[in-house]
């Protein structure tokens, strides 16, 4: 025998098994009828096949399982709105910091001009101290540091 027919009858073989037997499952079972017998001792039997004085049952109905609802899903908007909440949260939170190192930041300035103010006010003392000679801008010169330093200071701090 050929290899290739035996294949060939092999596979008719098979699929003829397999159409006679989707043929039998398809007999529905809930149209299969249950008969109830009784013997002369009185014991109930049942069967699928009708005896003498048999009585035909109906079978009972089949339990109806409600259908289990499946969990809500997190609909994608609600995620999305907490992952925007979030990164909202973190953006106001570096916003933050940036005013508050802004802030120290203006407040060392601040600070040094306060004190570069202070000392021309006191070059200005120490200047008027001096005996004038004449051509002698010391005082001037130092008048004007002293202006300009508060000038600077009121300009970027907006203080007396």
């Amino acid at each position: 025998m050929h290899l290739p027919l035996f294949f060939s009858r092999l596979s008719h073989a098979l699929s003829a098994s397999v159409s006679a037997l989707s043929l039998l499952s398809l007999s529905p079972m809930a149209s299969a009828a249950i008969y109830k017998c009784i013997d002369a001792a009185g014991n109930a039997t049942y069967s699928d096949h009708a005896c003498t004085g048999a009585q035909e049952l109906a079978p009972p109905p089949l339990p109806v399982v409600p259908a289990v609802k499946p969990a809500r899903p997190v609909p994608p908007d609600s995620a999305k709105e907490k992952t925007e909440a979030a990164k909202s949260a973190m953006q106001t939170r570096n916003h933050e910091r940036q005013q508050l190192r802004a802030e120290a930041a203006q407040k060392k300035a601040c600070a040094k001009l306060a004190l570069r103010r202070r000392w021309a006010e006191q070059d200005v003392q120490q200047a008027s101290t001096l005996p004038l000679r004449p051509n002698d801008k010391k005082l001037e010169n130092a008048q004007r540091k002293a202006r300009r330093a508060d000038e600077q200071y009121r300009l970027e701090c907006g203080g007396n």
